[in-house]
């Protein structure tokens, strides 16, 4: 599985120093060069949590200059494995989109392993999911004395001498610095591992030894690195792995609000069945994104009916016959669970048919919702205070979690969700329908205004939790990338989606 995890807050760039492998043989009266065998296994495993988790830049620390002095049987051996590694890995990790990159010297290696790895970087040169540096032959010391003997050699005037040249001569140039560096088997110390790159990472040591670090292991690291606050020197903290990267996120966030809310209100206010149209695009664009999620993660929707079936229902509300539900739902398990009999192999029939039929339900179905509450009277007016309510809530809900969040809600389900960034979520979603309806000219009195509020804040508190489910279950950070700076549609409507219900059943069964 070949896809991210949804952890806001993330270290664009991680690097480890995988130590311990001696220490887990010794534990088993196994030689060394067995741990260093369990470790190489182990990598794999770390860098497709990685990936899976989104973060950008994974270095390993796998041999550095001083591990030349140990016995000269183990740095054989150390060699050797690395060797087979490279032969045994690269192709997969081509094929899985991940760069490689070598940091350190290979002066001194044998020819034939030196071209074993240029190989290996000429060949993943072009992927882009995820940039894996090892750090093999590696010094920090030796990469700064070879940089500036380097400018020195150049004949760099001193006056043109500064931080970004003497990075830009460096091992790692083009690389991001390190937000966080990770150390397994319990020491405390950097062992010579990006003196120059390290100034200002966060650190993370763990008792547990590298055979036995896996992804759980990394997704504490992450969370325990996206609950500090990074200030740079600065008198005042702040959150995330790069203030730039948060106010870029920032930007592009209000940058598509700006954009999309003004059409989004008119279109609102033209009613249906403009706003069933767009509903309906909705309901397209996300469940492809879902469908596309699944097919990545190795299962087999049958994408062409579940989207015809997502659009058709969210468009229910606009037949006048009351059988319509029942019949599209019949249609619905009849169509895809033959489709999946005949198309699937027979251990994937049965998940394939309900992840079609899931998907269906899930977008089309309770989107549904908002072109139903359209249709009431004042619906234009109580789809306006939905979407609102929901934008209020996810809104205060992310500056919550980034000015207070320090207690995972779920971390099981979203590590970077927290119990104060949803507190902050329920004020939002209260305050939004406690005013809005004095602008929309809504019958709410204050006490239900109060207890739709809450209700709003928990149904989309629960819906984002649930995509979070679906996604995490995929082993993907983001549905898509249509929105900048939310990710795709479905991340956008995820919270919408329980919470129409509940807007169109207060509405219904109270007001009218």
């Amino acid at each position: 599985m070949a896809k991210r995890l949804r952890i806001s807050r993330l270290p664009r760039h991680v690097a480890i120093i995988m130590d311990g492998n001696g220490r887990w043989a010794k534990q088993r009266g196994l030689p060394r060069l067995a741990g260093h065998r369990a470790g190489t296994e182990n990598i794999r495993r770390i860098v497709e949590a990685s990936a899976r988790f989104g973060v950008e830049y994974l270095t390993l620390y796998a041999f550095s200059t001083e591990n030349w002095r140990r016995p000269r049987r183990e740095v054989r051996g150390l060699i050797q494995i690395l060797a087979e590694v490279i032969d045994r890995e690269t192709e997969e990790l081509h094929r899985s989109g991940v760069r490689l990159r070598h940091l350190g010297s290979l002066e001194g290696i044998a020819p034939e392993l030196q071209h074993k790895i240029r190989r290996s970087l000429e060949l993943t040169k072009d992927n882009t999911r995820l940039n894996l540096s090892i750090a093999f032959n590696y010094g920090g010391r030796a990469e700064i004395v070879e940089a500036v003997r380097r400018l020195v050699a150049e004949g760099v005037p001193p006056h043109q001498i500064n931080e970004e040249r003497i990075s830009s001569y460096l091992y790692s140039a083009g690389l991001p610095d390190p937000d966080l560096i990770i150390r397994t088997g319990g020491e405390m110390r950097l062992s010579n591992f990006l003196l120059w790159q390290s100034a200002y990472s966060e650190y993370y040591a763990t008792p547990t030894f590298w055979p036995d670090f896996d992804d759980k292991e990394l997704e504490q690291a992450l969370i325990a690195f996206g609950q500090r606050r990074r200030r740079f020197g600065r008198l005042q903290a702040r959150a995330g792995s790069a203030p730039q990267a948060v106010s870029g996120v920032l930007r592009k966030r209000t940058l598509s609000a700006v954009i999309g809310i003004p059409p989004l209100v008119v279109v609102v206010w033209l009613g249906n069945p403009w706003f069933a149209m767009l509903v309906a695009a909705a309901a397209l664009v996300a469940t492809y994104e879902l469908y596309r999620m699944l097919a990545d993660s190795g299962r087999s929707p049958l994408t062409v009916p579940g989207l015809i079936g997502a659009v058709l229902f969210a468009l229910i509300p606009l037949c006048p016959d009351a059988r319509a539900l029942p019949a599209a739902l019949a249609a619905a398990i009849i169509v895809t669970l033959a489709g999946s009999a005949l198309g699937a192999s027979r251990s994937g029939r049965f998940p394939d048919w309900a992840w079609t039929l899931a998907g269906m339900l899930y977008i089309g179905w309770l989107l549904s919702y908002l072109v139903a509450l359209a249709e009431l009277e004042n619906g234009w007016r109580w789809v306006l205070l939905t979407l609102f309510a929901v934008f209020a809530s996810d809104t205060a809900a992310y500056f919550g979690g980034r000015a207070w969040g320090r207690h995972p809600l779920a971390p099981g389900i979203s590590p970077a969700k927290t119990q104060e960034g949803t507190v902050a979520a329920f004020l939002g979603a209260i305050l939004a329908v406690m005013v809005l309806p004095l602008i929309l000219h809504l019958p709410i009195p204050w006490w239900q205004g109060l207890l739709l509020g809450l209700l709003v804040g928990l149904f989309s508190q629960l819906g984002d939790l649930a995509e979070s489910a679906v996604k995490r279950s995929c082993g993907v950070k983001d549905a898509g990338g249509l929105i900048p700076g939310h990710g795709g549609v479905l991340d956008r409507l995820d919270s919408i989606l329980f919470s129409g219900i509940v807007v169109y059943y207060y509405v219904s069964l109270i007001v009218l």
